[in-house]
């Protein structure tokens, strides 16, 4: 059974989502925390933990500190769940290790879902996030006399991430796209490991070029229409 550390503050989503993941089969609460250093503690002193679901804003410090901590073990994963969901914190979040990025504007009620996603190689993302990396990803406007080389993502890690930023479950937008539930989540997850990368100004052009070079931007409005559309 997979031990899980949680790291949040606040009280009543602290105790609640305790509650949640005491009746989760398939998960254990090992520690539940409410600060930096409480977690580090913890991690520093080789409690079995296999994953790591915390918040970005604490009051010592900031979860990235935890983040790192925690991806020094390798196979260990990492869930972010918060408020924050600006470009900064995201990427920071990710650069630092985390393999996944909740919003709790939602994601609260199917945060097991989120969690087993994670735990079967899958990169979990709130809408609201995968479009803050769509917008990263295409922020540089390539020119012609840039070599385009090989994009870091493929056409379908391109489309599955346009699915989830315009709000379709990973169910709907796997049955659009045809993609078997086995390939699903680790397509998002190999995007989750390229993301670093992507951030250099010039990987970031030459992928948006590769964008461009595909007769422009994938998933259009009426790619994929939900079935009661």
């Amino acid at each position: 059974m997979d031990q899980l550390l949680l790291v949040e503050d606040d009280v009543s989503t602290r105790q609640w989502l305790a509650e949640m993941l005491s009746c989760a089969g398939e998960l254990q609460l090992a520690c539940a925390c409410a600060t930096v250093r409480e977690a580090l503690d913890w991690l520093r002193a080789g409690n079995k933990t296999d994953i790591v679901l915390t918040d970005v804003g604490l009051p010592d410090g900031s979860g990235l500190e935890v983040i790192r901590e925690a991806c020094k073990t390798p196979g260990r994963e990492v869930l972010v769940l918060s408020i924050f969901g600006d470009e900064k914190n995201v990427l920071s979040a990710i650069d630092a290790g985390a393999g996944g990025y909740l919003l709790k504007d939602g994601s609260l009620d199917s945060i097991r879902d989120h969690l087993n996603c994670l735990r079967s190689g899958g990169s979990p993302l709130s809408p609201r996030i995968a479009r803050t990396l769509i917008r990263r990803t295409r922020e540089a406007n390539p020119s012609p006399s840039i070599e385009t080389g090989t994009s870091l993502l493929s056409d379908r890690e391109i489309d599955v991430l346009t699915g989830v930023g315009k709000g379709f479950s990973y169910a709907e937008v796997a049955d659009a796209l045809k993609i078997p539930p086995t390939q699903f989540e680790p397509t998002c997850a190999r995007f989750m490991k390229n993301l670093p990368s992507i951030r250099g100004p010039r990987r970031c052009m030459n992928t948006t070029a590769a964008w461009s070079n595909r007769g422009g931007f994938p998933f259009a409005d009426d790619f994929i229409q939900r079935p009661d559309a």
